[in-house]
């Protein structure tokens, strides 16, 4: 009796459990496999979302230097005699700005990281409101003219009283960078969206909206280039003719009337 269970315990032909055989293993299905990868597209559209918010927060406090920082403190002290009336020129629109960011934008913002579907609609219900960024990028050329003028002085000397660690010029071009940004973190968000299958028509509208707001932007910056000329001849600033300059990377040619064209040399963080 004993010999015969020895036998069959030997017996390579009987059936038994071996841990090295994986076909006796269970293996994900190709269901598993699609969850697994909505999941991942989920988490990696979630990181994106945070980066937006995060980086909003960012934005606003940068803008109240400006506004609760400079501005205020210039209300409060005056400005040099030779720079009144250019003052309202150095800021634009900023304060609009920053007021919106402030104390609704960034909010929604928020609220969609509970409700991350709602982010799309959130940029193409408020497209107009984003415009005056075209108003603050067509300005934009003619404050770093008068920036550049004060920038070793007089704002030097605000921004040692502020503490601050950003000169204006960095702080000025934020929005800049900002309408720029929105549409790179958009297209990441839709990415990620349609890898998890979902419903992704109201995020392209805000890819699509978000395209289309920098490039006016763009636009208006090279009008407010060309106005800008027209306001440095006005305060007699010093041209130098076209054909002393060899690099032309950051600086823009303006004909007028036939008569010889001169370039108007911008700070680099202008261009976009």
């Amino acid at each position: 009796m004993l010999g015969s269970l020895l036998v069959d315990q030997g017996d390579s032909s009987s059936p038994s459990f071996n841990p090295s055989d994986n076909s006796l293993l269970s293996s994900s299905s190709p269901i598993d496999e699609m969850e697994e990868r909505k999941s991942s597209s989920l988490k990696r559209r979630h990181y994106v979302l945070q980066e937006l918010v995060e980086t909003e927060r960012d934005y606003v406090r940068d803008l109240g230097c400006v506004v609760e920082g400079y501005m205020a403190l210039m209300k409060e002290d005056g400005v040099p005699d030779d720079m009144k009336g250019k003052d309202k020129i150095v800021f634009g629109n900023i304060h609009q700005i920053y007021d919106w960011h402030r104390d609704f934008f960034l909010g929604e913002l928020e609220k969609c990281l509970e409700d991350p579907e709602k982010l799309g609609s959130l940029f193409v219900k408020h497209e107009r409101r984003l415009h005056m960024y075209i108003v603050y990028c067509q300005n934009k050329p003619k404050s770093e003219h008068i920036v550049s003028e004060y920038i070793d002085t007089f704002f030097e000397d605000l921004k040692q009283r502020l503490g601050h660690r950003l000169q204006l010029t960095d702080l000025l071009i934020k929005p800049v960078q900002r309408i720029m940004k929105y549409q790179l973190l958009l297209k990441d968000f839709l990415k990620y969206s349609r890898k998890a299958s979902l419903d992704t028509s109201e995020l392209e509208r805000a890819v699509e909206v978000m395209c289309i707001v920098p490039k006016r932007c763009n636009d208006m910056m090279n009008v407010g280039r060309l106005q800008g000329f027209d306001f440095l001849c006005h305060h007699k600033t010093t041209f130098t003719p076209l054909t002393t300059f060899k690099n032309q990377e950051h600086r823009h040619s303006v004909k007028s009337q036939g008569h010889v064209a001169f370039l108007a040399e911008w700070s680099s963080a202008a261009w976009v």
